[in-house]
C-alpha cells in the first residue's frame, strides 16, 4: 500500500486514520472475500468520519469492495467524501426492478460537477463487486471490477475540506442496503492491474 493515504477494512482504518468516528444505527459485522466487512441496513445505520482523505490531492483513485442487497431503495449514496451539499465525491448504486444495479459516480468542485451514470452496465445484486473511480486532473473514469464503464472530460481543482459518509450521504438520506468491506484512497492513478480486485 506504498501509494495508500487512507485505507478502511470492515471499519478499522489501520493506523492510516485515526481521529473521529460516529456510528450511526446498527451496523453489523459480516464475512466478506476480503476479510471483515460492516452491513447496512438500507435505513438507519452509517458511519461518519472526521476527514475528507481527497482534500489538497491533485489526482486520485478511490476504490470500494462492496455488496448491494436486494429491497434497497432506486437511489442509494454508499460513500461521500467532502463537503455535505458543496464540493464533494459520491459513490451511488440505482437499483433497476430489485434484480440489477448499475453504478453513479459524481464530483462537485469549483462549481463545476459531472455525474457519470453508468446506464447500460447493470450488474446483479447480491455479489462483491469492485468500483473505482479515476481522476488525473483532466479526466474521470469509473470502473466495475477493474473493467472501465465511462470516461469523460472534466476540470479538475482539489478538495479542501469536508469529511467522509459511509453507508449513507452526510445529510443522513439515501441509505445504503448492503455490505462495505474495503475503502481505499491513493493520492495517484492506479492501472487496473493495481486496484483491489484481487481481493473479490
Amino acid at each position: 500500500m506504498q501509494e495508500t493515504i487512507f485505507y478502511w477494512q470492515g471499519g478499522s482504518t489501520e493506523g492510516i486514520y485515526s481521529g473521529e468516528c460516529e456510528t450511526l444505527g446498527s451496523p453489523g459485522e459480516v464475512e466478506s472475500p476480503s476479510g471483515m466487512a460492516l452491513e447496512f441496513d438500507g435505513r438507519h445505520d452509517g458511519i461518519l468520519l472526521g476527514i475528507n482523505p481527497l482534500a489538497g490531492l491533485e489526482q486520485f483513485t478511490v476504490e470500494v469492495l462492496f455488496c448491494p442487497y436486494p429491497a434497497g431503495h432506486h437511489e442509494q449514496r454508499f460513500l461521500h467524501m467532502g463537503e455535505c451539499h458543496d464540493d464533494r465525491m459520491l459513490f451511488e448504486t440505482r437499483v433497476v426492478d430489485n434484480n440489477s444495479w448499475y453504478l453513479d459516480t459524481y464530483l462537485s468542485v469549483g462549481g463545476r460537477d459531472k455525474t457519470m451514470m453508468n446506464k447500460g452496465f447493470e450488474h446483479p445484486l447480491g455479489q462483491w463487486y469492485h468500483a473505482a473511480l479515476t481522476c488525473d486532473g483532466s479526466q474521470l473514469t469509473n470502473f466495475v471490477d477493474g473493467s472501465p464503464e465511462l470516461s469523460c472530460a472534466f476540470e479538475f481543482i482539489p478538495l479542501t475540506g469536508g469529511q467522509t459518509s459511509i453507508g449513507m450521504r452526510q445529510n443522513r438520506v439515501s441509505w445504503f442496503k448492503g455490505a462495505i468491506s474495503t475503502i481505499r484512497v491513493a493520492p495517484v492513478i492506479l492501472a487496473p492491474k493495481e486496484f483491489l480486485t484481487s481481493r473479490l
